[in-house]
């Protein structure tokens, strides 16, 4: 009963203090198998979402309960580092150590875990001016984490598995197409590609001949490493620039908004069929933009200097555009605009064979903070592990 339906329940801070009440207890919850079914149970229920503080947007935190500040500090500048990606309690960041040199870093906030590891550089043919595009996360057939980049001068895939503990450079998508791909950028898209089952998907820009700019999907099979770039979408024509990627409910979805301010949601009802697409949403937006979907199928949304969860796509209703008595406000320092927004959830695992704990490094040139904000009201920040802001 206590090993089956309470452990699992509890968060990560007091599964580390209970693992000095007994051997028992100890070589229970060290073991993968009980933190796999803990994260399963804990994915539905204590779930966050991660905000990064990247300069222009810092949450405010103040007297808000439903907030806990993690902030960890290392040797680099914070204006070069990015997260790239957060699954299983595990957030990735990128950060460039020198010209044509980059390092990622794994942490694991609960656990205060990290490992490192040095990316391609100029000597291996990687041109590190012209990628624009990075992504961390597992994939569970195979049961490993993976890093991919895009390096859009020669339209190359670059993947570093855990399980091989190597780069590998994958084929040009060139042949996929007559068209160049023009350039693939993050910094406009809101939140990370889709992955669904075993492939990754995201929207890039493509040129033709006559340098007509269209955007369409790329699929890499993370597994088998073969690419493919989609037929283009009707309904996507003149969305340039506009459209997202989600995993909804297990299966891709596209949102795309106009100029104008219309939401548009679609969903790819069955897989492998492209020509399955069904419009699920459609809705014009006042002063109101969807910025990220959770897991947990609450919505994060920016509405003028404040970002807001709602439970549905239903709730979005023009006229109740100015009333937030049912949406639960996160802040109100929205200023320019806001850093990377991905799902988290707390964690024991770390399935790397080296790993260090971080300790406090006074030399950085600027701590890395970042938010984790609650939004199911079954786990209290109190029982969370953090470190206290300096």
């Amino acid at each position: 009963m206590i090993l089956d339906q309470i452990l699992p329940r509890l968060p990560v801070k007091s599964l580390l203090r209970f693992k000095s009440v007994c051997k028992d207890w100890r070589s229970t919850i060290s073991t993968p198998e009980f933190e796999k079914f803990r994260l399963a149970f804990s994915g539905s229920h204590h779930q966050f979402v991660l905000l990064e503080d990247n300069g222009w947007f810092s949450p405010s935190i103040n007297n808000n309960p439903n907030y806990l500040m993690i902030r960890e500090s290392y040797e680099y500048d914070n204006k070069l580092t990015r997260i790239i990606g957060c699954c299983n309690g595990l957030v990735g960041f990128i950060t460039k150590i020198s010209d044509g040199v980059r390092k990622f870093i794994v942490l694991n906030p609960a656990t205060r875990q990290q490992v490192e590891i040095l990316g391609p550089d100029d000597s291996t043919g990687f041109n590190s001016q012209s990628c624009w595009f990075w992504w961390f996360g597992y994939v569970s057939s195979v049961d490993d984490y993976y890093i991919v980049g895009f390096e859009s001068f020669r339209n190359e895939f670059w993947t570093f598995s855990w399980k091989a503990g190597i780069w590998k450079r994958n084929l040009s998508i060139s042949h996929k197409s007559a068209r160049r791909v023009n350039r693939i950028d993050p910094l406009k898209r809101i939140g990370n590609p889709a992955l669904i089952n075993d492939s990754l998907y995201w929207p890039i820009d493509i040129s033709d001949v006559f340098l007509n700019l269209s955007t369409e999907i790329v699929e890499l099979n993370l597994v088998t490493e073969e690419c493919e770039i989609k037929p283009q979408m009707n309904f996507a024509i003149g969305h340039t620039r506009h459209i997202s990627l989600v995993n909804l409910k297990g299966c891709l979805a596209l949102h795309t908004s106009s100029p104008k301010g219309c939401l548009d949601v679609w969903m790819l009802r069955q897989a492998g069929d492209w020509n399955s697409w069904e419009n699920v949403f459609s809705q014009v937006l006042r002063h109101c933009r969807l910025i990220y979907y959770i897991t947990t199928g609450k919505l994060l949304l920016g509405h003028w200097k404040q970002l807001m969860f709602v439970d549905d796509l239903s709730q979005l209703q023009p006229e109740d555009q100015e009333s937030h008595r049912q949406r639960e406000i996160l802040h109100n320092s929205l200023v320019l605009g806001y850093g990377g927004v991905e799902d988290y959830v707390e964690s024991m695992i770390w399935p790397f064979k080296r790993s260090e704990r971080l300790g406090i490094v006074h030399r950085c040139k600027r701590a890395i903070g970042f938010a984790v904000s609650k939004i199911t009201a079954q786990l209290a920040p109190k029982h969370c592990a953090s470190s206290p802001s300096p």
